[in-house]
C-alpha cells in the first residue's frame, strides 16, 4: 500500500513537470545553433510577418564564393516552407559578413515562441577548386 501511494505521488509530480514544459527539450526559445562548417551564421531573426534573416560570416580563412543559400523554416511545429535564393557573393573574404533574407514563409505564433531554421550554404573555394556545403540548424524566439 505504501508503494502504491509513492507511485501516485511520483506520477503526479511527473505530470506537473511535463505540463510546465520541463521535458520539452527541443523547443527552447533561447537562441542557439548546431552544425555548419566554414560559412556559419553569426546572427539571425525570425519575424511573424514571414521574414527570416541570417547574417553569415566566412570562417574559412581564405576567400570563398557563396553560390546559394537554402532555408527550411519551422516555427514550433506548425508548418514548413522552403525558400531557395541565389546569393552570389563572388568574393567573400575571411571574417567578412553578409545578410541573407528569406521571405514569404507562413510563420505563425506569438512573439517569444519557438522558431527554427535548417540552413544550407553552398560555397566554392577558388584556391582549391572544390565546392563545399555548410549545413546546420539555428533556433530562437519569434520576434
Amino acid at each position: 500500500m505504501t508503494y502504491g501511494w509513492a507511485m501516485l505521488v511520483i506520477i503526479g509530480l511527473g505530470v506537473v513537470l511535463w505540463r510546465m514544459g520541463v521535458f520539452n527539450i527541443g523547443q527552447d526559445a533561447t537562441p542557439g545553433k548546431r552544425g555548419f562548417s566554414q560559412v556559419t551564421p553569426l546572427d539571425w531573426k525570425c519575424v511573424s510577418d514571414g521574414t527570416f534573416s541570417v547574417r553569415i560570416t566566412n570562417e574559412a580563412g581564405v576567400i570563398v564564393n557563396v553560390s546559394d543559400a537554402n532555408a527550411t523554416i519551422v516555427d514550433g511545429g506548425s508548418g514548413k516552407c522552403q525558400n531557395k535564393v541565389g546569393v552570389p557573393v563572388d568574393v567573400f573574404r575571411p571574417a567578412q559578413s553578409t545578410t541573407i533574407s528569406f521571405s514569404g514563409c507562413p510563420i505563425t505564433g506569438t512573439k517569444g515562441s519557438y522558431c527554427q531554421a535548417e540552413l544550407t550554404f553552398i560555397y566554392y573555394n577558388p584556391a582549391s577548386g572544390i565546392e563545399h556545403t555548410s549545413y546546420g540548424k539555428v533556433w530562437g524566439p519569434l520576434e
